[in-house]
């Protein structure tokens, strides 16, 4: 068995991380040899770096030993395929050090950003919102 990893960083006005360790399978299927890959942990955290404007932060962690949601790809080709044109985010492999790394960073990113600061937050409305239906 073996896993990949692999990450995606959006730069910007925002900070946008994105991890995903895949533990890689042999499986029989209908006698036939196959791959299967299986989630083991994916991370997912963006914050906005311009606090003046507006504050969004979203962190996002799942991970689990003997997790049951699975990649649809039967091969490391589809696989890498797969995360190289997922949507417009372009993944990228990285080795597990890399990955223990990056994965620390968001930790440290996630703390010093842990809670919304209600003082921050307008108090009294200052416009109208007309809804027709």
């Amino acid at each position: 068995m073996k896993v990949h990893y692999f990450y995606c960083r959006e730069h910007g006005h925002f900070h946008d991380l994105q991890l995903y360790a895949m533990m890689e399978e042999d499986v029989f299927r209908k006698g036939e040899k196959e791959k299967r890959f299986t989630y083991v942990e994916t991370l997912k955290i963006f914050i906005n770096k311009n606090m003046e404007r507006s504050h969004t932060a979203f962190f996002k962690i799942d991970f689990g030993k003997d997790s049951c949601s699975a990649h649809w790809a039967k091969s490391r080709k589809e696989l890498y395929k797969a995360f190289s044109d997922d949507c417009g985010h372009e993944f990228k492999p990285i080795t597990q050090a890399q990955y223990l790394r990056l994965r620390k960073v968001a930790f440290a990113i996630y703390q010093r950003e842990t809670c919304m600061n209600f003082d921050l937050v307008k108090k009294k409305q200052d416009y109208t919102v007309n809804v027709i239906f």
